[in-house]
């Protein structure tokens, strides 16, 4: 799979895909994935699918004069997803990246202090993920990998709250028992904390009501050697402090960096095959919880080429250890997990994909 532009295939790039502020980590050298700036819009072009059925366009307008996609964020309305298929499957077994650049406007905005309910994007699985955040007659949102942004603040929950959310596969334990958040200091913004003297100003989402609107970048980066996923928040290309206090009032929380927030996947993995725009109905309350127009810039995923199968940045003896746990042999069908390893897509780990995996080592570093 090559690297796309707006859904149309590039090559010969080099090392960062073009628009990517200088000082903020771009996309490696050696990755495969979808960039999606907007220059046109996307459900017209046909680059985007509205997952969940007629309806729901209205909510999804492309901005010509800025080049971007307004988005109505209405958590009273029924879930709407707008949707680019990856073409493959990643799991918790494969290393990647998802990243969106955009801007929450003031205007009309709108946070209920008695509910609670998110701001999302990320990756989702179009089978799996059903339009339920938590489980409800429609089925739930199993296999998802989100960015939320809870922008209420109340007595019963808190907040405002911000983290990257991995909900597994459905594995019998119940909905509830299938979500990962960093609950608790470290993914909350504000509120009264007297322990750890937080103060409104912690906030980097939404600055004060009357202020400019702000253009932001977030950033999750799943990992699956420690099978984590780490959330970062970029302006103008430098990383925030989105974690100051964190668990235990200890600065950047239990990875002791403020600029991330870490959530730990345990149990079933997931499994995750599209990325989008990711616009949820609240299960707690019957009214609209969160109103945001929210303006999308960029929309990006990207993981490691044919060969890194960790990550790193190379293709070394670690990466043949993961490839020699996935080799099926000819004809025999390769287990869950291990998409990547199979370079032509005939549907085994085969000596064809040995051989392109020999081609690609390069050794550490």
């Amino acid at each position: 799979m090559r690297r796309f532009f707006n859904g149309a295939k590039v090559a010969g790039v080099a090392c960062f895909l073009s628009g990517i502020v200088a000082s903020m980590p771009g996309t490696p050298c050696q990755a495969d994935g979808y960039v999606e700036t907007f220059t046109n819009d996307p459900v017209a072009g046909g680059r985007f699918l509205l997952h969940d059925g007629e309806g729901t366009a209205w909510r999804f307008v492309h901005q010509v004069a800025t080049q971007s996609l307004r988005a109505h964020y209405d958590t009273g309305l029924p879930t709407a997803r707008l949707i680019y298929p990856l073409g493959r499957t990643l799991t918790q077994t494969d290393a990647f990246t998802c990243r969106a650049t955009f801007t929450i406007r003031h205007e009309g905005f709108y946070a209920d202090d008695g509910h609670i309910a998110q701001i999302a994007f990320g990756l989702m699985n179009m089978q799996t993920t059903g339009i339920d955040r938590v489980y409800g007659f429609h089925g739930a949102a199993y296999d998802l990998v989100s960015f939320d942004y809870y922008p209420n603040v109340s007595e019963s929950f808190g907040g405002p709250s911000l983290g990257p959310t991995i909900i597994n596969r459905d594995s019998g334990v119940g909905f509830f028992g299938s979500i990962h958040f960093a609950f608790g200091q470290e993914t909350t913004l504000d509120g009264p904390d007297s322990d750890c003297n937080r103060t409104p100003a912690d906030d980097f989402i939404m600055s004060e009501a009357g202020g400019d609107d702000r253009m932001l970048t977030a950033e999750l980066k799943y990992a699956p050697d420690t099978q984590s996923i780490a959330l970062r928040v970029f302006e103008n290309g430098e990383a925030l402090d989105i974690n100051n206090i964190g668990e235990n009032c200890q600065p950047g929380g239990r990875d002791v960096d403020t600029t991330t927030i870490v959530t730990f996947l345990t149990g079933a993995g997931f499994s995750v095959d599209a990325v989008g725009i990711l616009l949820w109905r609240d299960y707690s309350s019957t009214t609209s919880s969160v109103i945001a127009d929210v303006d999308y810039h960029r929309l990006e995923v990207w993981w490691p080429s044919f060969g890194d199968f960790d990550g790193d940045g190379d293709v070394d003896h670690d990466d043949d250890a993961l490839f020699s746990q996935c080799a099926s042999g000819p004809g025999v069908s390769y287990a869950a997990g291990c998409e990547l390893r199979d370079s032509d897509g005939d549907g085994d780990v085969d000596q064809s994909d040995f051989g392109k995996f020999q081609t690609m080592f390069t050794g550490p570093g």
